[in-house]
């Protein structure tokens, strides 16, 4: 059985907004499967997702572009900054 993903899923394995994998879906770069009627309920297959990340890499390797940086920003816990703050 094929494995199907929400957009939230697609955009945090991605690391990208859910508005960004909605644009990927309306441009056509990413295929997406409409389980109702809502735009909610569009899920993408995982194949379909591990195509897009193949295409992804193969075209940054034919224009020697680096992937982009992932950087993550945890939020900072309230009693670690209060204790931080009042020494």
């Amino acid at each position: 059985m094929t494995e199907l993903l929400k957009v939230a899923q697609v955009a945090e394995e991605l690391a990208v907004s859910r508005q960004t994998v909605r644009n990927l879906i309306n441009s056509g770069k990413l295929e997406v499967i409409q389980v109702g009627e809502s735009s909610k309920s569009d899920r993408i297959e995982r194949r379909e997702l591990e195509r897009y990340k193949r295409a992804q890499r193969r075209n940054r390797a034919q224009t020697g572009a680096k992937p982009p940086k992932v950087v993550q920003i945890r939020k900072p816990n309230v009693r670690d900054e209060l204790d931080r703050l009042l020494g």
